[in-house]
């Protein structure tokens, strides 16, 4: 006499509540370049020239004598913002047939989030590595 089996009475489905992603959580870029919020593509911003902050102009005084002056220089530099840009196509279909665990919007949102992150620090490794950035040619 036959009798049903496992596999006959149960058909495995993805979990509802779950789903395994990664993430990086060691990204420095955000930690030493901080980012700065501007509301063009481009402008300038003031420098003020570095020399002067650590030069000794203190004098010392006796009763009657003037006070020496000091002073500051002040420049500007200008910036642009490159624009990047990558997408995550997600057809209707796909919209409408996923099951409640795998949340395709949110999970690409996050996922494009973290491509960006990763392209900064990227970026950020390249150039603060350059050879030309310190005071020697050793790598």
């Amino acid at each position: 006499m036959a009798q049903p089996t496992g596999s006959d009475i149960h058909v495995d489905e993805a979990l509802s509540n779950i789903a395994i992603a990664y993430k990086n959580k060691d990204y420095i870029a955000e930690a030493l370049f901080p980012l700065v919020p501007v509301e063009k593509q481009s402008d300038k911003y003031y420098i003020w020239t570095k020399a002067f902050w650590f030069r000794n102009q203190v004098e010392k005084r006796t009763p009657g004598d003037t006070y020496p002056e000091a002073g500051l220089e002040l420049s500007t530099d200008e910036y642009f913002c490159d624009i990047f840009h990558l997408a995550f196509p997600i057809p209707f279909e796909d919209r409408r047939n996923q099951d409640p665990a795998v949340q395709l919007e949110e999970t690409a949102a996050e996922f494009l989030a973290d491509q960006f992150l990763l392209s900064r620090e990227i970026g950020l490794a390249a150039a603060a590595f350059a050879t030309s950035k310190w005071g020697t040619d050793r790598t």
